[in-house]
């Protein structure tokens, strides 16, 4: 129905109702004071009664709307030519929108870009994230891969400021853990100055999964490389699955190798000589069977060294022994025999330094050379024997005779003062 009412004619309209109490509409304060014609369109139906006086809702009013339940909510833009249009889906039960005051703001809408500032977000799902960069000319989008079920990114507790890992970025990594990590092609590693990288790298196309064991170390360490000069310690090496080349026996062993391990255990030739040797009391011998070196025991006193079975042999031969004598022997004396205890004693004839015979009494003349003959006695060159001597005096009172088949030479002179007597063959040179 049209209620048409010239507001300065009309102070109120009342209408009746059918039951209960009549609805009275008169003008506000601000119609009251106006000239112009207002129409209002009321709507179809019956108009609802209120528990206390109330406004109609005009459709240009600036009002405030209370207990209403809208279907739908429109919203004209500035310049009122497309609206925004808010409307409910299916509740499953009522439920209540707040909005925050204390400052203007604008919603937030599903495909809308926009920045939010201060919002905390409980178990969002977003399909992808796009931040801008500090100079805001590019953007970094956030966005997962097809995942095949739920999965939870934690983000740790930090202390302050962090920077997020990512896979094909360079960066450099600290406090870092890794667990069963698998790395593409090589590991590179910054030197002290950062200036230059160390590559660890595979060697080769592996047939299969390998696993290279790191240690359990009490400090710090090196890894020891193929080609680098290295100090290597606390090692056993398996000298039969390696090769070890170009070591110095002057400078590259600097410890004793044991015997057992094919060495001397010392580090000086007579050492190493002392501790390889079979000998182990004063006055041992070393001597070999043909294939090994053994050792021969020293001998008792007395005992001569001979060969038993062809080997060598201390025994104690009948009839050897010290020889003994008196306390002085006359210098130049020829020494004889005393007797069957060994002993020897000293006898008239002399022999010096040039080989002069002197004080012989008697004597057989045996295959010899003398410088000088002066006899005491008588003696003979006995047949078959020769003498030779420098000069020969034959003193009074004696007889030399050259036996028959026996030879003397004289290369000097004779003297005869005695006999000479020859039935061989003399020579005066």
């Amino acid at each position: 129905m049209k209620l048409l009412a010239v507001i300065r004619e009309f102070s109120s309209i009342l209408f009746n109702k059918v039951d209960g109490d009549d609805i009275e509409i008169k003008p506000s304060a601000k119609t009251k004071d106006t000239a112009a014609n207002i129409a209002y369109d009321l709507p179809d139906g019956a108009i609802p009664a209120g528990d206390a006086d109330d406004t109609i809702a005009l459709l240009a009013e600036t009002q405030i709307f209370s207990n209403k339940t809208f279907d739908g909510l429109a919203l004209l833009d500035d310049d009122d030519s497309h609206s925004y249009t808010f409307a409910a889906g299916a509740l499953t039960s009522p439920a209540t929108l707040t909005i925050s005051t204390g400052v203007s703001d604008t919603f937030v809408f599903e495909d809308l870009e926009q920045t939010l500032t201060l919002k905390t977000l409980t178990a969002p799902t977003i399909d992808s994230i796009t931040m801008p960069d500090v100079g805001a000319s590019h953007n970094y989008t956030i966005s997962p891969g097809n995942l095949t079920t739920a999965v939870t990114a934690t983000l740790p507790d930090l202390g302050s400021s962090d920077t997020f890992v990512f896979e094909d970025h360079q960066q450099t990594l600290i406090n870092k853990i890794l667990t069963s990590p698998v790395v593409k092609s090589e590991i590179k590693l910054r030197d002290t100055a950062d200036n230059n990288v160390f590559n660890i790298a595979a060697a080769g196309d592996l047939t299969g999964d390998q696993t290279v064991r790191i240690p359990v170390i009490t400090s710090t360490d090196d890894f020891v490389l193929e080609d680098v000069a290295q100090t290597i310690i606390n090692k056993t090496i398996n000298g039969s699955d390696n090769t070890i080349t170009n070591i110095s026996l002057t400078t590259g062993i600097t410890d004793t190798l044991p015997i057992a391990n094919g060495g001397t255990n010392a580090t000086t030739a007579t050492e190493g000589f002392d501790n390889l040797a079979p000998t182990t009391t004063n006055g041992d011998m070393i001597y070999s069977d043909g294939s090994d070196n053994l050792r021969l025991p020293i001998g008792s006193a007395g005992q001569v060294l001979t060969v038993t079975a062809g080997i060598p042999a201390w025994e104690t031969v009948a009839g050897t022994g010290d020889v003994t004598s008196g306390s002085n022997i006359t210098d130049n004396a020829l020494v004889r025999g005393d007797g069957g205890a060994k002993g020897i004693q000293e006898s008239g004839i002399l022999i010096d330094d040039s080989d002069n015979i002197t004080n012989i009494t008697s004597a057989e003349a045996d295959n010899g050379f003398i410088n000088k003959l002066e006899n005491e006695s008588d003696f003979t060159i006995t047949a078959g024997y020769s003498m030779l001597h420098s000069n020969m005096t034959v003193k009074t009172g004696t007889t030399v005779t050259v036996a028959a088949g026996s030879f003397l030479d004289v290369f000097d002179t004779i003297t005869v003062n005695g006999t000479l007597t020859v039935n061989g063959t003399c020579t005066l040179r």
